[in-house]
Formats: structure tokens, C-alpha cells, sequence
């Protein structure tokens, strides 16, 4: 068990099929902010010494946020801001492979995230006459 701190980068993209509907939002967007957890690892050295399974628990906020102007016969200014409060939990198997200073591990397993706050707000404008 151990705690974990660290540094969260995120990316916020719009499918295809919604860009024409979501005309307002320029994205793709990129977040990066702080996160911390706990790590749990399990192993049994009845079953094997180099096999684990390993679990974490992260806490993080994201917020992406754009301003897009758009130019035509009115002009509209779109302000979007979006906030993810979200909580990330990790589950995954390790093999260890141990050399006389180091050990080489191959990790792999699936990633469960439960969105805690999601919240989105825009203020969008529309100015006639102004270029």
C-alpha cells in the first residue's frame, strides 16, 4: 500500500457527427491537473513471486474551457467552460522479471472512472453590426 501523487493530463474531443450541432465548441480541449491516490498490490508467493495484481485509487478535477468567435452577418462570441471532478480506479496484473539490480515489469489491465461532478456552462453573444 502506498499513497500517490502526481500530475493528470486529459483530452476532451467531439465526435464527427455531433461537430455540426456543436458548432460552438472548438475543440479538441487538454486539461492538466493535480492528482492523488492510494496504491494497493497483492501478491502470493504461493501462486508465483513475479505475478501481482495491483489496484489504485485517483481523485482528480478537470476543466476545459474555449472561446470561439464566429464572423458572419451577426457576430457570436461562445464561451464554454466544462468541469469533471472524477474518480479513477485502476485495475491491472503485474509479472515481475527480476535482474541482479533492477527488475523489468509488464503491467497491464483496464481503467474504471466514475465522473463524481460534471458540469458544463456557456454564455454565448450575439452582436449585431460589430466587425
Amino acid at each position: 500500500m502506498g499513497a500517490s501523487i502526481g500530475m493528470h493530463q486529459s483530452k476532451l474531443g467531439i465526435y464527427e457527427e455531433f461537430e455540426n450541432l456543436l458548432f460552438y465548441l472548438d475543440g479538441p480541449y487538454y486539461s492538466v491537473a493535480p492528482s492523488f491516490g492510494v496504491i494497493f498490490t497483492l501478491s502470493s508467493p504461493r501462486l508465483s513471486e513475479r505475478i501481482s495484481f495491483q489496484t489504485e485509487v485517483h481523485y482528480f478535477k478537470s476543466h476545459y474551457s474555449s472561446h470561439l468567435i464566429i464572423e458572419r452577418s451577426i457576430t457570436e462570441i461562445h464561451n464554454s467552460n466544462i468541469n469533471l471532478t472524477t474518480f479513477s480506479v485502476p485495475l491491472s496484473l503485474k509479472y515481475t522479471v527480476p535482474y541482479e539490480k533492477f527488475a523489468l515489469s509488464f503491467q497491464g489491465g483496464l481503467n474504471v472512472d466514475y465522473h463524481l461532478e460534471k458540469k458544463q456552462n456557456g454564455m454565448p453573444k450575439k452582436l449585431w453590426g460589430i466587425r
